[in-house]
């Protein structure tokens, strides 16, 4: 079994490299509109550099996987900016993005800020935010040229009526346009909607299923994590991507929904023995607070176990 890790956003490697850079809403209002604008877009191509030069990082170290920022454009989406097309002066910023990743045949998604996109909402300004939000991470996904890159979202709040809200998730994934839906992939939360909520709507409605490990031990549901990933992994059959799955340790007893800095080798292999039963290659994005160190260690760790072999600086087979 080929299993290949990434992180997300920064490397601890390049600190100075922010994908982030933004303003307040204060700053942004003094002076004239236009110049703002322009600001604004200054600080998104600055992001897209920094982007770069992590993913040019990320490459060198032999890490296959990476998240982008959804704050690459800042103020993207918001009443704000809604008369500025930051596409039209990003777009070679994007396309020259994009084609590094292609060159080195990286997978990569978003992961759209989980306020931002809210599908089970049943609020219709909540809704109609969604939708734009999704709609501007595919459109920065079409500029890069990589149509495989998913964006990974959450089914949102119970609103104290969780079939009802699971229904409305449904229903606004149905009427994304395809080019949209056809990116999603749902992934379990911590709080309200189980791996088992989750797969049932991901089945409902076409769309892959990523299960988070950390988030099913906070929120479990029925069925062992062998199980589960068998019917996860079947969400997977049409896509041209293995199935990808979230990884990260809880910071200690007291934080149990908080991220470590690294990932223990034991979780690890909880969720690489339960994977191997199924035979599949898996791609593992692991969510720790030491970004790319975390990879790397996790690596060096999980090459210590017998069975395990180091095929690349973020890639291993696991007992072949």
């Amino acid at each position: 079994m080929r299993v290949r890790f990434g992180f997300v956003a920064m490397s601890l490697d390049l600190p100075q490299e922010s994908p982030s850079r933004t303003t307040t809403l204060a700053r942004l209002r003094q002076g004239p509109h236009k110049l703002a604008m322009r600001r604004l877009t200054q600080l998104a191509a600055q992001n897209l550099e920094s982007t770069l030069r992590i993913v040019r990082h990320a490459i060198t170290q032999g890490i296959p996987l990476y998240r982008f920022s959804s704050r690459l454009i800042p103020f993207l989406g918001h009443p704000e900016s809604d008369d500025w097309d930051f596409f039209r002066y990003l777009a070679t910023d994007l396309g020259l993005v994009g084609g590094v990743v292609r060159d080195a045949g990286m997978r990569v998604s978003f992961h759209p800020e989980h306020a931002a996109v809210v599908l089970s909402a049943d609020r219709t300004t909540v809704q109609a935010a969604a939708q734009r939000s999704l709609l501007d991470h595919a459109r920065i996904c079409d500029l890069m040229g990589l149509p495989e890159a998913n964006l990974v979202v959450h089914m949102g709040g119970g609103y104290g009526d969780k079939p009802a809200a699971a229904q409305r998730f449904r229903e606004a994934v149905a009427a994304l346009p395809p080019a949209v839906r056809d990116r999603i992939a749902l992934e379990n939360d911590d709080r309200t909607f189980t791996v088992r909520d989750v797969l049932d709507a991901a089945q409902a409605s076409g769309i892959p299923a990523v299960l988070d490990l950390l988030h099913h031990r906070c929120n479990p549901c029925e069925g062992s994590l062998s199980d589960l990933l068998a019917q996860v992994f079947s969400t997977w059959s049409n896509q041209a991507q293995p199935p990808k799955l979230h990884l990260s340790s809880a910071r200690d007893a007291r934080a149990p929904r908080a991220h470590a800095d690294l990932v223990t080798p034991e979780d690890a292999l909880t969720l690489l023995e339960a994977a191997r039963e199924h035979g599949r290659d898996i791609d593992v994005m692991v969510e720790a607070k030491a970004k790319d160190h975390a990879v790397l260690r996790l690596v060096d760790d999980l090459c210590k176990v017998p069975g395990v072999q180091r095929v690349g600086g973020g890639t291993i087979r696991y007992r072949p």
